[in-house]
């Protein structure tokens, strides 16, 4: 099983913010080939090492994560990572209207059983 290089993050928070805007504009096009959109509220990001160590970087960047805390989140994504014989994706509901999250959230409800 491949495994997320931790080397590739930092806890640097000013150092990743100033790298941030580079970062994203780079992996929004590549996470958007991997996106297969299924009817108006549903979409499948299928999971590659490149777009679970930009989640993971982005996690440790905005929960202000410690060393340790990132090393725990990259083994945490490592095992999401897909094999030679699985296929790994996230599953998005798109939530677009604010005024009726609440009531989308709660048809929702058992959704993951």
């Amino acid at each position: 099983m491949s495994v997320i290089d931790i080397s590739a993050f930092t806890t640097d928070h000013a150092a990743y913010a100033a790298a941030r805007t580079q970062r994203r504009a780079a992996i929004i096009p590549v996470r958007a080939a991997r996106r297969v959109e299924l009817g108006d509220l549903i979409g499948l990001e299928f999971e590659n090492a490149q777009t679970l160590t930009f989640q993971t970087q982005e996690m440790v960047y905005t929960e202000r994560l410690s060393t340790e805390e990132a090393h725990h989140e990259v083994d945490a994504y490592s095992r999401m990572l897909p094999s030679a014989d699985s296929l790994v994706a996230t599953f998005f509901i798109y939530l677009r209207d604010p005024k009726s999250i609440k009531d989308q959230l709660a048809k929702m409800q058992g959704l993951h059983q």
